[in-house]
């Protein structure tokens, strides 16, 4: 019994080691998972959120580590590490698409991809600077676990003719946000309380997903990097507006 409890124990570390590869750089079990095949979707898509918790701490601990630094250069450091940890990914997946979009409408694609990216960078830069200035740090925390949140419910919205792994993510997704309902009622309940506009979080995941929509459909892996990106802005933004 106790041998089987291990093997159990040891299959769902080997589960989040592939989530966190799957989303970031960091390799940890890259030298067993060298050995096995590429993990599936359907074992790496339920950790997710515990990826985004992760993440959240992350951001969290550096703004901690540099709060004696002025507020704008805590806020540089912070986007930073949120960049090197995979969030660098989804602003050129948006980039991307913005760049797409572009080249249908007949204007100049690669200028208009540049353009956002560096905008977007900008404006993320000024709401973490503020965040950290009004002392809303909770907020760092729960952003990316929302937003992972709402990549697993968006892999329930796939167009029938999504291409590569989005097929398989439309599988791997199906009841997997109402198997754990209740707990995120319980994480809801939690940003109710320690964040300022965190609550509409919800709110944004369907947002981000209409707009998904809008611009073409969810057909590309690139447009769910594009997806968490925008996630990320809106309910940064949302903390923001709250506490003015």
């Amino acid at each position: 019994m106790k041998k089987e409890v291990s093997t159990s124990e040891d299959d769902s570390m080997n589960d989040f080691f592939a989530a966190l590869r799957w989303l970031t750089p960091i390799a940890l079990g890259e030298k067993e998972a060298e050995e096995q095949e590429p993990p599936a979707l359907s074992t790496v898509l339920p950790w997710l959120p515990m990826v985004g918790m992760l993440l959240g701490f992350s951001l969290f601990a550096t703004t901690v580590v540099t709060a004696f630094l002025s507020p704008m250069l805590s806020a540089l450091l912070v986007l930073g590490g949120w960049l090197s940890l995979g969030g660098m990914r989804h602003a050129m997946g948006l980039a991307l698409t913005v760049s797409n979009h572009a080249s249908q409408e007949g204007e100049q694609a690669a200028f208009a991809g540049i353009l956002s990216l560096i905008f977007l960078l900008l404006a993320k830069w000024v709401m973490l600077t503020l965040i950290i200035e009004e002392g809303a740090w909770a907020a760092l925390l729960l952003i990316p676990v929302w937003t992972l949140i709402g990549a697993i419910w968006w892999g329930n919205h796939v167009d029938a003719d999504a291409q590569g792994d989005l097929t398989e993510m439309m599988q791997a997704s199906d009841g997997l946000i109402e198997k754990y309902l209740p707990w995120l009622f319980a994480l809801w309940g939690v940003t109710f309380f320690v964040t300022d506009g965190l609550w509409l979080a919800p709110l944004a995941l369907y947002g981000v997903l209409w707009l998904m929509h809008r611009i073409g459909g969810l057909m590309q892996m690139k447009l769910l990097g594009a997806g968490i990106e925008m996630c990320e802005v809106m309910l940064l933004l949302a903390v923001c507006i709250m506490m003015g």
